[in-house]
């Protein structure tokens, strides 16, 4: 199974004072022992400035060395894998940003959803708003 990460499941798994660390923890120990988990760019900073920031870590926030450190033991680990992104990704992307007018919020959860599309992965998120792009396979840790 390929798996495309969103930034709050890999943030549950490393932070232990996050909300959803248990779940996601409990489904990532579950996943088969070949499961790849691949992470694209945006995910990867999205990670590195939230692992570094208060208002999301509080006091365990991470020194922006600390927080590289987190991300290459995730890639150390054999299972996590960055990936660049997949051919045809932008026409996809533009697709899916067509029905949303003035959505600021939305410009990610598309560039997701499309590469996830164009690269032929399932999302893993804790995001039910990924219902909303019909095409896309996604799942919730702990929740599925």
């Amino acid at each position: 199974m390929k798996l495309l990460s969103d930034v709050n499941v890999l943030l549950a798994l490393v932070a232990e004072g996050h909300v959803h660390h248990e779940s996601t923890r409990a489904w990532w120990e579950a996943l088969p022992g070949n499961t790849a988990v691949h992470i694209c760019r945006p995910v990867q900073t999205s990670l590195l400035r939230l692992l570094s920031t208060e208002a999301a870590m509080g006091d365990d926030a991470l020194t922006l060395p600390d927080a590289w450190g987190v991300y290459a033991t995730l890639l150390a680990s054999g299972r996590f894998f960055f990936t660049p992104e997949p051919s045809g990704l932008t026409p996809l992307w533009q697709d899916l940003c067509k029905s949303f007018g003035r959505s600021p919020k939305i410009v990610m959860d598309a560039y997701l959803a499309a590469f996830a599309q164009a690269g032929g992965f399932r999302l893993a998120t804790i995001d039910r708003a990924f219902a909303q792009f019909k095409r896309l396979e996604f799942e919730i840790p702990g929740r599925t």
